[in-house]
């Protein structure tokens, strides 16, 4: 009996040295205790991220991706936020109002302190938006704000944006675009310096980065919401899904970062393990090319259109983790259009079509996709064949299947997913997918139609109703012109153990830490 209590302890050891060594952990504060029930204090939250951060300095970042905002919004808060069902609501701002098309005007919160004891001003806003602009430091968060031509500062709690045109998405961007610093602190401190110990106004203050392996944080208590209940947060890489699984079985994380929808069906059940998950920003879609035959023809793709079973392909490949679409905006994005229903599975239609086009006996095309979407992509390729469009599969790495798109090198059909997780608006689908533009700016889909380019135009408006009354005709158009085979829009899916009710996946793709004690 000793003997066998020994080899159990030993393995248990051995399983959690190993993860220990494969994920960084141990140093300050080294491994935990399981969390069993939901608390009004947590001593040490551990996160699992899906890969290796490229910084945390908001500023500095070539460009903004989920890992890295979910690092970022610990340390800084940003004027507005998403409420869990989406809605923009105050934080740094507690409102905004449109003076005119071209000025918004901003309240900010009084009282707010950042961590080194400075006042939160208008300034500070008006200093991080300047930065976020500035050519040198780019690019950055340039692109996000651009259009946005002066900041005038009214008082210490009050300013205006003036644009050179309507901004309808500003507020939008102002919930992820927008990490404020202290403007006189981060001016007498390099970049290469303040990078190292970034400092803001959020619900935690900076311990120590490593990069490729963790993140450390501990709690502001003066924060500005309420006494945060996390006392310590650490973040760690774990690239490899199935290792950071075991990490969450082991008991040495407390939340595993997007998991895949075969690896939640499994853990479904697991004692102690349980699945967070919500409606996705990211769209799964077959791309055409328009620009010449046979995909020119709408009936081929509305012939594509009827013959893919959507609710199957949810249901089997991805296991129920998705919402079957026809159009690109779901029901918590500006511009939904409920009239708007996905393509019924219809393969005596489909078939109809393509001889209407002159393809009785069918056609063989080649369907491109990304090894990321590879099940996917196979799937549909199935459904494709039944009725007559014969696809030869092309598979390549996701960097190159990009950069195909990218340098007009696509083919026939394109499978590739898109997404709009900051704005949660047609307008981020619309000029970047759909557009007419030239190159490398636009057209994604490969699809042109002179009203969907006069629509984007007519979107410049901060008139809501309008803006409204167009996005739904634009989903529309889209629709019924098959401009590109609607598939679903997938669900962000995360794991954690039992006893972190607030830990739950959200409609813009983002999670929050910033629970505060006594909060509902």
């Amino acid at each position: 009996m000793l003997r066998i209590k020994i080899s159990f302890l030993m393995g248990i050891l051995v399983t959690v040295v190993y993860l220990g060594g494969a994920i960084g952990i141990g140093g300050m504060w080294g491994l935990q205790p399981g969390l069993a029930h939901a608390a009004e204090e947590y001593e040490h939250i551990r996160v699992g991220l899906p890969r290796v951060l490229a910084g945390i300095d908001p500023l500095g970042y070539p460009r903004l991706d989920r890992p890295e905002l979910n690092v970022q919004m610990c340390f800084f808060d940003h004027l507005f936020r998403r409420a869990d069902d989406g809605r923009i609501v105050g934080h740094l701002a507690t409102d905004y109002k449109w003076l005119n098309d071209n000025t918004m005007r901003i309240h900010l919160r009084k009282g707010v302190k950042f961590h080194n004891g400075d006042e939160f001003t208008a300034a500070d806003v008006k200093w991080s938006i300047e930065d976020m602009l500035n050519p040198d430091r780019g690019p950055g968060l340039a692109g996000y704000m651009k259009g946005i031509e002066k900041i005038v500062v009214v008082d210490d709690h009050t300013l205006d944006l003036h644009t050179d045109a309507a901004i309808p998405t500003l507020p939008a961007k102002l919930t992820c675009y927008s990490p404020m610093v202290s403007g006189k602190e981060r001016s007498k401190v390099p970049p290469e310096v303040y990078e190292k110990k970034p400092m803001g106004t959020g619900p935690f203050k900076f311990i120590e980065w490593k990069k490729g392996e963790y993140v450390k944080m501990v709690r502001n208590e003066n924060y500005f919401k309420g006494v945060p209940k996390i006392k310590r947060l650490t973040f760690y890489p774990i690239t490899d899904q199935n290792t950071r699984v075991s990490a969450l079985r082991a008991g040495s994380i407390d939340i595993a970062m997007d998991i895949s929808p075969s690896i939640a069906a499994a853990l479904k059940g697991t004692s102690g393990i349980e699945i967070t998950s919500k409606p996705s920003a990211r769209c799964e879609l077959v791309w055409f090319n328009t620009e010449k035959p046979p995909f020119n023809d709408r009936r081929l793709r509305q012939a594509a259109n009827y013959a893919v079973n959507k609710e199957e392909l949810v249901a089997t490949v991805i296991e129920g983790y998705g919402l079957p679409t026809g159009q690109t905006c779901p029901s918590y994005f500006f511009g939904h259009n409920p009239e708007v229903k996905p393509y019924p599975y219809d393969t005596e239609k489909a078939k109809q079509l393509l001889a209407e086009a002159g393809y009785p006996n069918g056609l063989d095309v080649i369907y491109a996709n990304p090894t990321t979407q590879e099940e996917t992509a196979r799937a549909v390729a199935g459904y494709l064949n039944a009725v007559g469009i014969r696809c030869k599969m092309e598979v390549k790495e996701l960097g190159a299947n990009y950069a195909d798109m990218l340098e007009r090198r696509m083919r026939p059909i394109h499978h590739m997913s898109w997404g709009n997780w900051s704005l949660l608006d047609i307008d981020g689908t619309l000029q970047y997918v759909f557009g007419c533009t030239k190159p490398g700016q636009g057209r994604w889909s490969y699809y042109c139609n002179p009203r969907i380019e006069e629509i984007i135009t007519e979107l410049r408006t901060v008139d809501e109703e309008k803006r409204l009354r167009l996005a739904r005709e634009a989903n529309t158009i889209l629709h019924d012109d098959a401009a590109a085979l609607f598939l679903y829009f997938r669900k962000d899916i995360h794991a954690k153990r039992t006893g972190i009710p607030e830990f739950k996946a959200r409609v813009d793709n983002t999670v929050r830490f910033k629970w505060v004690k006594g909060e509902k």
